[in-house]
């Protein structure tokens, strides 16, 4: 709230509520029709390759257009997986690059959610595992483990 009493942003319920949302919609596809439509796939390949690509996408109709400028408009992404890395070293791979399994001749994963171009994604595997993705170029590694140290901080001072 503002000082003098003002809303700003939104709750957290109302937070919660839109990702149970996403979680159900998402549930609504197979991993292949999933895949086959994964735009932030491409985010992943040559860089001349995708502005071509991203810039047709936005040519075909108003919606991708809008739809790539909230991306770029968004601070960071949200990689929902649905998988459960069991070691440091698969959560490692995981946030890093993502899974990538072959299922009925269509790529499929975790690697299909990432968005490359995006400065900061937070990876929440389904077991609650959760790490940081970030493009090193633009942000400090230093800022990143500090922000994310803050925010485990005071995730554990919230819960005591």
């Amino acid at each position: 709230k503002t000082p003098d009493g003002k809303e700003v942003g939104i709750g957290e319920d109302v937070i919660a509520d839109n990702l149970r949302m996403i979680l159900e919609d998402s549930q609504q596809l197979s991993s292949e029709d999933a895949a086959e439509n994964a735009v932030a796939v491409l985010t992943s390949g040559h860089r001349d390759t995708w502005a071509e690509q991203r810039q047709r996408l936005a040519s075909i109709d108003a919606c991708n257009a809008e739809s790539l400028a909230i991306m770029d408009s968004a601070m960071f992404v949200l990689c929902l997986d649905d998988n459960s890395p069991a070691t440091p070293a698969e959560m490692a791979a995981n946030v890093l690059h993502g899974t990538s399994v072959v299922q009925g001749g269509v790529q499929t994963g975790t690697c299909m959610n990432r968005w490359f171009d995006k400065t900061m994604q937070f990876v929440v595997s389904q077991n609650g595992a959760a790490g940081i993705n970030f493009e090193h170029s633009i942000v400090d590694g230093h800022s990143v483990l500090r922000f994310a140290s803050d925010v485990y901080t005071d995730t554990i001072l919230r819960f005591a």
